[in-house]
């Protein structure tokens, strides 16, 4: 791992805004699924509706596209909606993906504001913001739902500008189509494709980005922004 001590932003992005979006970029969606899946069944064990092993969701996650619905039709008693409210509300047990602390950390250490922009119900993401600890770095958060714009729409972009110091932006994120295509061509900005899962990448066309990265600990992320002291 390359050591915070030993490097600083070479002097092109000293000015740079560096934003990131939440979900499978920030932090791995599946690990919330999980730790969502966790609350369910301590819950559904408390009322004493259903004695199942935490596994049995599992399984279901991995073979049907909405375990919910199938969960429920194996427990009729249960409510769909009642496992979403769980779901949303729990306060959720989850981790950055390796090397983005360290990142943000280089980050700020060299002076740049950072920013996150996240598609979501406020009080979801928001849960998911404080329980990675992102509230000791960001500066700036916008989540959809409490600014009536969301992305791919560019005015949520525009948004960011306009509460930033900055003039010029850097944004890391996950999806093509919502991350990616729509400020591939903005002025001051530059984009980074953070590959997080192969469905996605399938799903979609090679992103049109700056830089692709695997992870954050990726060389080639090093090499284009930092230079030793």
């Amino acid at each position: 791992m390359i050591q915070s001590s030993s490097l600083k932003l070479k002097k092109c992005f000293e000015d740079h805004s560096f934003v990131f979006d939440l979900d499978d970029t920030i932090f791995y969606e599946k690990d919330y699924v999980i730790s969502g899946f966790h609350a369910i069944s301590r819950n559904l064990f408390k009322k004493k509706l259903v004695n199942k092993k935490f596994n049995s969701l599992i399984n279901l996650y991995n073979k049907f596209s909405d375990p919910f619905e199938e969960f429920c039709r194996q427990n009729r008693e249960i409510k769909k909606n009642e496992l979403i409210k769980i779901m949303r509300e729990h306060s959720p047990k989850i981790k950055a993906r390796p090397g983005f602390k360290n990142l943000i950390k280089l980050i700020k250490e060299n002076g740049n504001e950072i920013g996150v922009i996240t598609n979501g119900r406020s009080k979801t993401q928001r849960s998911k913001f404080y329980s990675l600890g992102l509230h000791n770095f960001v500066d700036i958060l916008i989540i959809s739902s409490e600014v009536k714009l969301e992305k791919p729409n560019i005015k949520i972009f525009d948004l960011y500008q306009y509460k930033s110091r900055s003039k010029k932006f850097i944004f890391f994120g996950n999806n093509p189509r919502l991350d990616i295509r729509p400020i591939e061509n903005k002025e001051c900005w530059k984009t980074v494709f953070c590959k997080s899962n192969l469905k996605m990448v399938k799903k979609y066309d090679k992103p049109n980005s700056d830089l692709k990265i695997s992870s954050f600990m990726d060389k080639s992320l090093y090499n284009e922004f930092f230079i030793k002291r």
